[in-house]
């Protein structure tokens, strides 16, 4: 056998080798990534014995809006910086009233959260 051959395929077999091993390793972290993704849900708001996901409350903001009967769904969280989510969407959280209409407000804008007495 010619030995340019000889060490051609002997080397071509580990680049080959090298490379397969690399591809595949990135195809199982896109897939990682992607299942990540898709399976996210909001980050759930619950300050124990006072908030929950099920507490009707009313929510005025800095502009003097106010959220009446609704409740606190969760937040919006990026889990990376590499998120589908924009930046501006970021860290808002999530309002649902009794007709199941969903509000995204800004956290930093809630001035007062008004819960009633049980």
């Amino acid at each position: 056998m010619n030995p340019f051959l000889q060490t051609f395929s002997l080397f071509g077999g580990a680049v080959a080798a090298i490379c397969c091993g690399m591809i595949l390793s990135t195809l199982f972290f896109k897939v990682m990534s992607w299942l990540s993704r898709t399976t996210t849900s909001p980050e759930s708001v619950e300050i124990q014995g006072v908030i929950t996901n099920k507490t009707w409350c009313s929510i005025t903001l800095n502009s003097g809006q106010k959220y009446e009967n609704v409740r606190v769904i969760g937040m919006t969280k990026s889990q990376s910086g590499s998120s589908d989510l924009p930046l501006e969407l970021d860290r808002m959280l999530i309002l649902e009233d009794a007709q199941q209409q969903r509000y995204l407000i800004r956290a930093k804008n809630v001035l007062a959260v008004a819960i009633p007495a049980p």
